[in-house]
């Protein structure tokens, strides 16, 4: 993957086993990078009882996170074609499959695609992704900085009583924010970020289980 250009498609077999063989017929899956959003592309030369298209994307190929869905035909015997915009891509690897789910709730996945990323024009501060979720310890804050700036974390417990700061001197592009809760309690926390230079607020939740 890390000899793709910016928006090539690398493919990637999967190593995971289906929950059972689907009479979905996939012909195609493979997507690129267009600007501020990733297009996936897939099609089907025939279905039959087929209930959607989940789609999955992973920053690391492993750990992989539901982003959308499509309704399936059902049943066909032609060429389907199917859409879906990943809005918030991240500079570097962009991870994604296919989870396809008959109406029995059988699945089996596609192969793995990697659209690499390597410019987001007018690229967005924002919250990528916070895993594990429910988490027993240690939790990864995926963060995307669009420009260099200082980032403070505060962590919250319910009642409001701060569990967490630190203030972070970050470049452009993706990073992961490391937070040990191994000493917190079970429950819900807040997790809020402050762009200092801008003063944009950004905001999400976990669990300590």
């Amino acid at each position: 993957a890390s000899c793709a250009s910016s928006g090539q498609v690398v493919i990637i077999k999967s190593t995971l086993n289906p929950s059972s063989i689907l009479p979905v017929e996939l012909i195609t899956f493979t997507g690129y990078n267009d600007g501020l959003v990733n297009v996936l592309n897939w099609s089907t030369a025939s279905e039959l009882n087929t209930l959607k298209f989940e789609v999955e994307k992973s920053l690391d190929a492993i750990n992989f996170s539901y982003i959308g869905e499509k309704a399936a035909a059902g049943n066909s015997s032609v060429t389907l074609n199917y859409t879906l915009n990943d809005e918030h891509p991240v500079l570097g690897s962009n991870y994604y499959r296919l989870k396809m789910i008959d109406k029995d709730g059988h699945f089996e996945y596609s192969e793995i695609i990697n659209i690499k990323v390597n410019d987001i024009p007018a690229a967005n501060d924002g919250i990528i992704k916070v895993f594990p979720n429910p988490t027993t310890g240690q939790l990864n804050i995926i963060y995307q900085a669009a420009n260099a700036q200082k980032l403070n974390l505060d962590v919250f417990n319910v009642i409001g009583q701060s569990m967490f700061n630190k203030i972070y001197e970050l470049n452009a592009g993706l990073h992961t924010l490391v937070l040990d809760a191994a000493d917190y309690a079970k429950g819900v926390y807040i997790l809020n970020l402050q762009n200092n230079t801008t003063g944009s607020k950004y905001q999400s939740k976990f669990i300590k289980d």
